[in-house]
C-alpha cells in the first residue's frame, strides 16, 4: 500500500517517485517496502520484495531486510478480511481477500454484514489500525536491528505521542518543502509531510533530502 492518504473514496495512492529516488540514493538499494502498491506510475514495484495485501506488511517480520521504504496508510484505517487460508508462500496466515478502508467505509461495510442472518460465524474479520503503529514498527525494528535502514514518509504531526516516543530522540528528519502531490491526486496532500530516516548513514540522507526540504 505504498503512498496511501485518507480520503473519503480511497486511502491508495502512489508515492512520488522522486521521493522514492532520493530513498535509494540515500540507502543504496530498497530491499523491502511492506505497504506495496500493485500499481506504480514511475516504472517499477519500489522494493526487491513487496507486501501486498492481502498480506498485511504491518504483522510481518522484517528482520532479513536491510534497505526498507515504508508509506503507510495515513490516520485511522481498517482491514477487513475475508475468507481466512494459509499463505504457502510466506508461511504465514493470510485472507483471501483484504481492503484497507477509511472509518466511514468501515462503518458502512460493518453494518451490512451485521444485517445477514446466519447461524455460522461471519467468515471476516476488521482490524483497526493507525500511523502511529508503523511509526512503532519501525523504531522497533531499528533497535532491534540497527545495521538497518529505513525512510519513512508520514505527516509532520510533531505533537504526536508517536512522534516524541519514537522519532524525536534520535533519528534524523526532513520536513519536505511544498504539498506533495501523490500519484494519481487532484492536488496536493492536505497536511506537512516529512521523511524520517532510521540508520546510520545520516551524511549522505542530508546531503539527499537537504534539496528536497529543512533537515532536523
Amino acid at each position: 500500500m505504498a503512498g496511501h492518504i485518507q480520503s473519503s473514496s480511497s486511502v491508495e495512492h502512489e508515492t512520488p517517485g522522486y521521493l522514492v529516488n532520493a530513498s535509494l540514493e540515500t540507502m543504496g538499494s530498497i530491499e523491502l517496502d511492506p505497504c506495496g502498491y500493485r500499481h506504480v506510475a514511475y516504472g517499477s514495484r519500489i522494493g526487491a520484495v513487496n507486501f501486498y495485501l492481502p498480506i498485511n506488511g504491518l504483522e510481518q517480520d522484517w528482520s532479513p531486510y536491510k534497505t526498507i521504504f515504508v508509506n503507510p496508510p495515513f490516520g485511522r484505517s481498517y482491514l477487513w478480511k475475508e475468507g481466512p487460508i494459509r499463505n504457502k508462500a510466506f508461511n504465514i496466515k493470510s485472507w483471501q481477500s483484504v481492503e484497507c478502508l477509511t472509518p466511514k467505509q468501515f462503518k458502512e461495510r460493518y453494518n451490512n454484514n451485521n444485517k445477514i442472518q446466519t447461524t455460522e460465524p461471519h467468515p471476516w474479520a476488521a482490524e483497526r489500525q493507525s500511523i502511529a503503529d508503523w511509526i512503532a514498527k519501525v523504531d522497533k525494528n531499528w533497535h532491534k536491528y540497527p545495521e538497518t535502514q529505513t525512510c519513512l514518509l508520514i505527516p509532520a504531526a510533531t505533537d504526536t505521542k508517536a512522534w516524541h516516543e519514537h522519532i524525536f530522540p534520535m533519528h534524523r528528519v526532513c520536513f519536505l518543502k511544498g504539498r506533495v502531490k501523490f500519484v494519481g491526486a487532484k492536488t496536493g496532500c492536505p497536511m506537512a509531510m516529512a521523511m524520517v530516516y532510521f540508520g546510520t548513514q545520516i551524511k549522505r540522507f542530508n546531503e539527499v533530502f537537504s534539496k528536497l526540504g529543512a533537515i532536523r
